[in-house]
């Protein structure tokens, strides 16, 4: 069985403020076909970093392995579902 993007996010969130927020910008994400271009790590991570700058609570880029830079267009798809 393949990961989902579920898998990585307690992996990822340094709070359970930001790990909520991935959630359910994960659920919104995973109604369109738009998040199946992305792996399902980055996707994760991607949520964690969107949700951290919404609640302003600083980089957590770091912690996922990804650069700001891979992140900002699955960030952008994900900030198109809010």
């Amino acid at each position: 069985m393949s990961p989902t993007p579920y898998d990585f996010l307690s992996h990822f969130a340094p709070n359970r403020l930001i790990l909520h927020m991935a959630q359910f910008l994960i659920e919104l994400a995973l109604l369109d076909t738009a998040s199946l271009a992305y792996a399902p790590s980055m996707l994760a991570a991607a949520a964690i970093f969107t949700a951290a700058e919404l609640y302003n609570t600083g980089k957590v880029v770091p912690y996922t392995g990804y650069t700001q830079k891979e992140l900002s267009k699955c960030c952008f798809v994900l900030l198109l579902f809010l």
